[in-house]
């Protein structure tokens, strides 16, 4: 009994549910908003590219409760892997120069360096030489490339929110106008892009 009422408790053995792993990509054009009359967000959108949330499994041992129970246990469960994930998801937009994908590619590169060497003298001693070439040749390729990607990033990040707020300062300046030019250079094929 519980305040009163009876309530029908669940068991169960063993209740586990998988992983779960999304990919989300956003992507906008720098008029957004314009070709429908509507008025033009003046902050700016990121974008997001190939973003990863993996939700953690979940494995319960002789689980007992109400469903009420059970099913905020699974709640917060989800609730706290999903706020971690978009913790990483908010790292990944493109005006922070992608800080995730700098680590994760850089990462690869010093695992690269010290592993396949060593990979190379437990399995086949032989291929050291060729090990220690390859890993060499990862570490150089993914630390000169994670921050030239993560700089590019960001730069392309910088170049798209000055783009937006140029356009909402021509937009001010010269009211409906600025929309209704772009529209008809778009028309007669003298768009500028």
């Amino acid at each position: 009994l519980r305040y009163g009422a009876p309530q029908r408790l669940q068991y169960f053995r063993r209740l586990e549910l998988h992983p779960v792993r999304l990919s989300i990509t956003f992507h906008h054009n720098n008029n957004l908003g314009l070709e429908r009359g509507a008025p033009l967000l003046l902050v700016p959108i990121p974008h997001i590219d190939d973003a990863a949330i993996h939700l953690s499994a979940l494995l319960r041992e002789h689980l007992v409760g109400t469903a009420e129970e059970l099913a905020l246990t699974l709640l917060n469960h989800y609730k706290f892997s999903l706020l971690r994930q978009l913790m990483l998801v908010l790292l990944q937009v493109d005006m922070l120069g992608d800080p995730v994908g700098f680590m994760r590619s850089w990462g690869t590169g010093v695992k690269d360096l010290f592993y396949l060497p060593a990979k190379a003298v437990v399995q086949r001693p032989r291929e050291f030489g060729r090990a220690v070439a390859a890993g060499s040749a990862s570490f150089a390729k993914n630390s000169i490339g994670a921050p030239i990607n993560s700089i590019g990033k960001f730069v392309g990040g910088l170049e798209r929110a000055t783009d937006r707020a140029l356009a909402a300062m021509d937009m001010g300046k010269s009211g409906g106008r600025w929309a209704q030019a772009r529209e008809s250079e778009r028309r007669h094929g003298l768009d500028s892009r």
